[in-house]
């Protein structure tokens, strides 16, 4: 005889059977597939002659912007896009920009580490440049493939006329319609995105979106509209803080943090951390400990030396070299002509207030 408690379990197995009688109005849901909106785009095949160049990551990529999933046939934003505004913005010469990000809507962003989320692949990035109203460039990021280093960079040049964009070869575009806009290479992209073959980018390769940036009411789609899209959702913990140091340290960050930072793509040659960390903070801002009142190591000139002297604007290498341009000491080193005038006196008020 069985003991009780097997029996019983046994019998409410029985009960639950897959012979058990199924009620007339009884429906089972039939579960249906996730599908993404857009395809990751497959690099051509490998040629089988010594003859053929070799391809490379950016000829998946399509020659035309309107054939990216930017844009519906109606020359609409695609509704599966999402446009977004990080807080801070690295200084592009004063032009204008507008950002969408494309995330599959079948994988969710690994948001694990919040400074450097692992955006799934088919993950793509858009930013459209306008100088003086005309627009001149659009770039696109596309992740191909789960490696690190499977992200293509292309850039996309506007005719004069504003109807159509082309694809630009991979060695850039100075002067792009005539105007002082330079249209990066891939190397320089690489430089600031990662992976730099001398260091430099974010493991996310993404630079404005991340939780850090779009932490902040002044955007198309914040932390909370994410949500759902995120493999842990987080809670709005905006930086706060004095409005001097907030602002200067938004401006490193967005325009030196991508290079000086505590990541595996962070620049090696350096100790320097400009970057902002989530959940950190203010104070525990890497800029403190690494920066503020220690010697220069690469930055050598008699009247300057240290990275930031407290109270001294014009002791600080940091922001001497943020007010450079034309030569081997200006920083950001590429992307810009012109000193970003409202950027470098956000962090001459904040040295003086150190």
């Amino acid at each position: 005889m069985l003991p009780w408690s097997l029996g019983w379990v046994l019998a409410c197995a029985n009960t639950d059977s897959q012979d058990s009688p199924r009620l007339p109005d009884e429906q089972v849901e039939e579960e249906v597939p996730c599908v993404d909106t857009f395809p990751v785009h497959v690099m051509p095949e490998m040629p089988t002659d010594y003859e053929t160049p070799l391809p490379i990551r950016e000829d998946a990529l399509p020659e035309l912007l309107s054939e990216t999933g930017l844009y519906t046939d109606q020359g609409d934003i695609h509704q599966a896009l999402i446009a977004f505004t990080p807080r801070w913005s690295l200084w592009s010469d004063g032009a204008d920009k507008v950002r969408w990000v494309y995330i599959p809507e079948c994988s969710p962003i690994d948001s694990s580490d919040a400074d450097n989320w692992e955006l799934p692949v088919g993950t793509r990035l858009w930013k459209e440049f306008s100088v003086d109203g005309q627009r001149v460039e659009t770039r696109l990021m596309e992740r191909l493939g789960p490696r690190p280093q499977d992200w293509a960079y292309a850039s996309y040049l506007w005719d004069q006329d504003g109807t159509q964009a082309r694809k630009v070869g991979i060695e850039g575009q100075n002067q792009a319609l005539g105007t002082t806009h330079n249209i990066p290479s891939r190397a320089e992209c690489q430089e600031c995105h990662g992976p730099a073959s001398k260091g430099g980018g974010r493991p996310s390769r993404s630079l404005g979106f991340t939780a850090i940036q779009l932490d902040h009411s002044d955007t198309e789609t914040d932390l909370n509209a994410l949500a759902s899209r995120l493999s842990e959702p987080l809670e709005s913990d905006p930086l706060t803080g004095p409005d001097t140091t907030v602002q200067a340290l938004g401006v490193l960050h967005a325009n030196c943090g991508s290079c000086h930072n505590p990541s595996r793509d962070g620049l090696p040659q350096s100790d320097l951390d400009l970057s902002l960390v989530w959940g950190h903070p203010l104070e525990q801002a890497g800029v403190f400990a690494t920066a503020v009142d220690q010697p220069t190591q690469l930055f050598a000139t008699p009247s300057v030396r240290h990275r930031i002297l407290s109270g001294d604007p014009h002791g600080s290498a940091v922001l001497r070299r943020m007010e450079t341009r034309g030569n081997s000491a200006q920083m950001p080193p590429i992307g810009t002509h012109q000193v970003d005038e409202e950027g470098t006196a956000a962090v001459r008020t904040w040295i003086e207030s150190l």
